[in-house]
């Protein structure tokens, strides 16, 4: 492999790496714009599965629908914070995957829920994007809980129905 190829392959793996970061720094923002930069970031189409955690089955669904009910999910909280750390992307041409570690805070007053576990990406290249991927896919493993889960279950109360349930419901 040449110079140039290895040096084009390290500057995607830390642009992939960066993104992915900085996606979940703009889920938890709040900043004017931040959560349409988050929206256009995922694919038109995206294969999900937190059913470690929200009990949803893993499911392709229409960003449409989806970004609507995870926005309403975060709104549930008064804060959440998503650290995402140890990221290892393997690149296929213009498909790349990304593995990371992921701690995720809710709190509602002063009561919080934690968990703690593995994201998996899979992303493609699209030009024009901020970043110049596109998330594809996305998997949350859990791996540990600790504090209060009721604060994660009066949040999905909150929001609006998920449509990773419903879509389940009609097939």
């Amino acid at each position: 492999m040449s110079a140039s190829t290895r040096l084009e392959a390290a500057l995607d793996r830390q642009e992939i790496a960066e993104f992915v970061v900085t996606n979940s720094m703009l889920a938890d923002g709040g900043a004017p714009g931040d959560w349409e930069r988050y929206r256009q970031r995922y694919a038109e189409a995206i294969t999900i599965d937190y059913s470690s955690t929200l009990a949803d089955p893993p499911k392709e669904i229409s960003r449409d629908l989806l970004m609507p009910y995870w926005k309403s999910l975060i709104d549930a909280f008064d804060i959440t914070q998503h650290i995402v750390s140890n990221l290892v992307v393997t690149l296929d041409g213009d498909n790349a995957s990304c593995r990371s570690y992921v701690i995720s805070n809710h709190r509602i007053g002063g009561d919080v829920w934690s968990c703690g576990g593995i994201y998996d990406h899979g992303l493609r290249r699209a030009s024009g994007t901020d970043g110049g991927w596109l998330i594809t896919a996305q998997r949350f493993s859990s791996l540990f809980e600790t504090g209060d889960r009721s604060v994660f279950e009066r949040g999905i109360a909150k929001a609006i129905p998920s449509p990773l349930k419903q879509a389940a419901a009609k097939a």
